[in-house]
């Protein structure tokens, strides 16, 4: 009885839309879930970009952690999500946007600052910071530890790339970032040195994802398109501090 009241529910906003939108199908409001790993990072290279490519198009955004945005997706309060993969849902469409690099975060002192590039096995005797429950940049981090036969300082975690950047500059450990998190306008700290990882390179792929029966399809393709038009240079790793 539930998922027949959503279906109802759902193709009673697709005909709302579809005659608000008849005369401007590029104008309106686009609801836009985004992880909070990528929103602060991602977005201010993005959202210029889609102001310009759509000027009447209001963009509201949600950021929470990937399984509640997926929910609320996948109950109509959201047009659309940028996410890490995987995402598994037969009723949605993925499009992968572009591979985003996990950098190393020490500090200034750190032994592994000598390096230009740190492998797995530089990893094997080091204790990552890593994020709290929910995030799944922390699952991503935790297979890369697992692979180098890293551990987890499980007495810290934290709830945010920024915290661990601070426990990071305060000398309490090392940890993984996704590269964008440390490329402008992120600011720069004179007490954590970034060191890119040497080939292969950890990575996780980031999408927009959108229901099928969406009446903003085309749109939200065009999106997709805008995003990875982002500046390859963001995504290449190479030695800060």
């Amino acid at each position: 009885v539930l998922d027949h009241a959503r279906r109802v529910i759902e193709e009673t906003e697709i005909i709302k839309r579809l005659s608000r939108l008849s005369d401007d199908p590029l104008s309106g409001s686009l609801s836009l879930g985004i992880i909070p790993t990528l929103g602060p990072y991602l977005l201010p290279h993005i959202i210029p970009r889609i102001k310009g490519a759509y000027p009447n198009l209001k963009v509201r955004l949600s950021e929470e952690k990937t399984e509640k945005v997926t929910r609320q997706l996948m109950d109509g309060k959201l047009d659309a999500i940028l996410v890490a993969l995987p995402v598994t849902h037969e009723q949605l469409r993925v499009e992968p946007l572009f591979n985003e690099p996990f950098v190393m975060v020490l500090p200034i002192s750190h032994r592994l600052t000598k390096l230009q590039a740190v492998s797995d096995q530089d990893l094997a005797s080091e204790s990552l910071l890593l994020l709290e429950d929910g995030h799944c940049f922390r699952d991503q981090a935790l297979e890369v530890c697992q692979l180098a036969g890293s551990a987890e300082q499980i007495e810290y975690q934290a709830s945010s790339l920024e915290t661990l950047r601070y426990m990071v500059a305060a000398n309490s450990g090392v940890t993984l970032m996704p590269i964008l998190a440390t490329q402008p306008p992120v600011p720069t700290n004179d007490d954590i040195v970034i060191r890119p990882f040497s080939a292969p390179t950890s990575a996780r792929t980031i999408a927009l994802a959108w229901r099928e029966t969406s009446v903003r399809t085309e749109l939200l393709k065009g999106l997709a398109s805008i995003i990875r038009t982002l500046d390859p240079q963001l995504l290449r790793p190479a030695p800060r501090g």
